[in-house]
């Protein structure tokens, strides 16, 4: 089954060009020119100018990804901002994978430090002649 041909408004614009804004499922008309919209509804939309869907609040604490708690905060914080219409999907999608790789990078100074753990405990266990049982990699 293919998808919906996606439906566009197609009023006359001020240049006299169809309008290309795309309706939602349900949607009659659009955001500029339906007919229970104000003139100062449109002016107040144009203000905007989709900035408050492209960044985060510039007040926003940086992201704590040195911890589960403060990766999963950040998250949720994106998460909300997404469902509440504060930050646009694509925003949200690139801070997500900057989260994930710094997720990864904290896993491989984990890794990194736990081997160091271990590389000493050897050592002592060495050092007291408890054998020369290696640990699990």
């Amino acid at each position: 089954m293919s998808a919906p041909e996606a439906r566009i408004c197609g009023k006359a614009t001020k240049s006299g060009k169809p309008c290309g804004q795309v309706l939602g499922n349900s949607e009659r008309e659009c955001i500029w020119h339906g007919e229970g919209v104000s003139a100062e509804d449109r002016a107040a939309i144009a203000r905007l100018g989709g900035r408050r869907l492209r960044t985060l609040p510039e007040d926003t604490r940086q992201a704590d990804v040195f911890t589960a708690p403060g990766l999963l905060r950040r998250l949720q914080l994106i998460e909300h901002a997404v469902v509440t219409g504060q930050l646009a999907p694509e925003v949200a999608k690139a801070a997500a994978y900057t989260l994930s790789v710094a997720k990864g990078v904290v896993e491989l100074a984990v890794h990194a430090k736990i081997r160091e753990f271990e590389e000493r405990l050897e050592e002592l266990q060495r050092l007291q002649g408890g054998g020369h049982r290696r640990l699990p990699a």
